[in-house]
């Protein structure tokens, strides 16, 4: 069964046209049916209903937030208070050192997506602290694709991250000279947590689980930067990464172990929370599945296999 130019499988979907019972449909299509996915988005103007989903919850703009004064005298993070706008439900946490706010981060992007931003405050025990909020540009929709703005633009999913996570992806290979990050919620500070698979300018590709960074993933054979289409995918437990690009053979770093991020942050498609220069590139994304747990070698290499029978239903050829 296919609508427009792709299939439609997994949970039920609902909408004006169409129903599909999964019970019914997986079993017909088992070698694309994502048994595991806690959510499937498909992304690009063959299904531009909220921002490309398949199933599940949407994902959201995101708002970034800026600190302008640090303040002084916050001995432990301060509460974060968010006014106004015309969402319902967001929710952020405050990074301190040495007294001074440094950074605010989105948590939760609520059940109700911001269009214009809330105001922002600082509870005790420190004084002064200022931030201001802004929502990124939308993203925009190709034939098959979505492509985000530039800096923290990522869409922000409602998959907080946890101790043992996978996280698979079709994204276009970055150009030559980009600095991206694909997927994850990494931030410039290892102690704040996060996760993600990043590409440096030169097509260097990494992971990086709360500060363990994975050694250079290998391209897979013929890649052409900017133009070819990826599979991609992050999948760790307390202390051991796997990382896979293409058809490769999976990366894996093993260290001490990494708690997941207090309060918990949402998950996305690029870049949500780094900050300086680096990784502020757009990105572009065919798809995005995340799953509960750790994912095995051959796992991985499975999933690589449905995600390119899924391309091909739409005219993506997969490395």
């Amino acid at each position: 069964m296919t609508a427009s130019n792709f299939l439609v499988l997994g949970k039920p979907v609902f909408g004006a046209k169409l129903f599909v019972d999964s019970s019914k449909v997986a079993p017909a299509f088992p070698s694309i049916y994502e048994p595991t996915a806690l959510e499937h988005w498909i992304f690009g103007a063959d299904n531009p209903s909220m921002l490309g989903r398949m199933y599940g919850l949407p994902m959201a703009r995101n708002c970034v937030i800026t600190v302008g004064a640090g303040g002084t005298g916050y001995t432990t993070a301060p509460t974060v208070t968010l006014t106004g706008g015309d969402g319902v439900g967001m929710t952020a946490a405050a990074v301190v050192a040495a007294g001074v706010v440094t950074a605010v981060y989105v948590t939760d992007p609520g059940t109700t997506p911001y269009t214009t931003p809330p105001t922002v405050s600082f509870g005790g025990p420190g004084t002064g602290a200022t931030a201001t909020a802004a929502i990124a540009a939308a993203p925009t929709q190709g034939a098959g694709f979505l492509t985000t703005g530039a800096g923290r633009a990522g869409l922000m999913s409602p998959i907080s991250e946890a101790s043992a996570q996978t996280i698979c992806a079709v994204v276009r290979a970055p150009g030559p000279t980009d600095s991206a990050m694909l997927l994850g919620n990494l931030t410039r500070n290892a102690a704040d947590g996060g996760v993600s698979i990043f590409c440096e300018a030169g097509n260097v590709h990494k992971a990086n689980v709360r500060g363990l960074v994975t050694p250079n993933l290998a391209n897979p054979p013929g890649m052409v930067p900017g133009s070819s289409w990826l599979f991609v995918m992050l999948s760790y437990d307390g202390n051991i990464c796997t990382a896979q690009l293409g058809g490769a053979v999976a990366s894996t770093t093993t260290s001490g172990t990494r708690l997941a991020t207090t309060p918990p942050r949402k998950l996305g498609a690029g870049n949500l929370y780094y900050q300086d220069a680096l990784f502020q590139s757009p990105g572009v994304f065919a798809e995005w599945i995340p799953h509960a747990g750790k994912f095995t070698p051959s796992q991985g290499m499975a999933a690589y296999g449905r995600a390119k029978q899924r391309g091909l239903t739409r005219g993506i050829v997969l490395m």
